[in-house]
């Protein structure tokens, strides 16, 4: 009962993640996976990913991003009819970095302090 329990709540955690990132242009069944199996690395990476360049264009009056097809900005009703915005304007490596690290640090630890719980 309890192994149940525990995929159920896996496969409605990585929801949340899967969710986070079709919003962006990606996959939702590939983030599913990925937060149902990882999801305390899964949600921050989410969060932090950059929408993907192939669906997703940036507006060059609010920095929002939209679906490539859009002709108006949905965030602030810009005409997005003028050419397609450098990508690299929401780029911020350095943040996405310390994310990814301190999610994995949380994980580590996490996992580190339920191995010492069981030991005990």
């Amino acid at each position: 009962m309890f192994s149940f329990l525990a995929i159920v709540i896996a496969a409605l955690l990585g929801c949340i993640p899967a969710a986070i990132a079709q919003k962006k242009g990606r996959s939702f069944g590939g983030w599913w996976l990925f937060g149902a199996l990882l999801f305390i690395i899964a949600l921050p990476m989410a969060l932090v990913a950059s929408p993907n360049p192939k669906t997703m264009k940036c507006c060059t009056a609010c920095m929002g991003w939209v679906p490539i097809d859009a002709r108006k900005c949905g965030h602030c009703g810009n005409d997005l009819s003028a050419p397609r915005s450098v990508y690299a304007a929401h780029t911020d490596w350095t943040a996405r970095m310390i994310w990814v690290l301190a999610s994995i640090v949380i994980f580590l630890l996490v996992v580190g302090w339920v191995a010492g719980a069981s030991h005990s």
